[in-house]
């Protein structure tokens, strides 16, 4: 009796993947980190902070996105080359996101780092946290070099999500010393609750809620009347 293919897996469906000059608010950093990318001197170790939603991730995005995209405009990823719409289908193999199971999946990207001995462990709760073992799967990751783009880019999201602060002091040594052409992006709400170890190694930009004419002009922009 012949076996039965298992059913393929659906692809991933792709996230718009929006560029630095279309983020609302957040004139300096965006200047910053848009000097940054074009004059080839991006800072090895960020940590975007401020109030959730303010657009930290997609800023890391964005970032991810130019640094390995074949045809940039300025510090605009080209969202057309092969490595832009492997960036928005999550399949990038040098741009990857360590955050929680459970924040992977209600944002339906892919658990990049997944700690299979934990999750055996708690009987297949998902896990709302970062692990330890996330952790040393990304540091395990970080001995290799980019293997398609100019840049590995690890977004590391919520790192003040472990109380122990045993996954930040994991990864005090690789943040000191970034590996050749890689670089990390830690996103945070809550910054006073990572160790003053873990911040010292990172260029920190504050996110702030855009002012009233910027989010009336973001909406005016889009055809929606004053």
């Amino acid at each position: 009796m012949a076996k039965k293919k298992k059913a393929k897996a659906e692809p991933l469906p792709d996230s718009p993947l929006l560029c630095l000059s279309e983020l609302v608010g957040n004139q300096r950093p965006r200047r910053l980190l848009a000097a940054a990318l074009i004059e080839g001197r991006l800072f090895p170790v960020l940590l975007l902070h401020g109030p959730p939603g303010i657009g930290k991730f997609t800023t890391a995005r964005a970032i991810a996105a130019a640094v390995n995209c074949a045809s940039p405009d300025g510090a605009d990823a080209c969202r057309q080359c092969p490595s832009c719409r492997k960036v928005a289908a999550w399949t990038h193999p040098d741009i990857k996101v360590l955050e929680s199971a459970a924040d992977a999946q209600a944002a339906g990207r892919p658990d990049f780092f997944p700690d299979a001995q934990a999750a055996s462990r708690s009987g297949g709760r998902v896990a709302t946290r970062l692990l330890i073992g996330q952790v040393r799967r990304l540091l395990h990751e970080t001995a290799f070099k980019p293997f398609e783009g100019g840049r590995r880019v690890f977004i590391i999201r919520h790192l003040e999500s472990d109380p122990s602060m045993g996954c930040a002091n994991a990864l005090l040594k690789v943040l000191e010393e970034p590996p050749p052409g890689t670089s990390f992006i830690l996103s945070s709400s809550r910054p006073d609750l990572l160790p003053d170890t873990i911040r010292s190694r990172c260029k920190t930009l504050a996110f702030l809620p855009p002012s009233r004419e910027e989010t009336a002009e973001f909406l005016a922009g889009r055809g929606i009347p004053p």
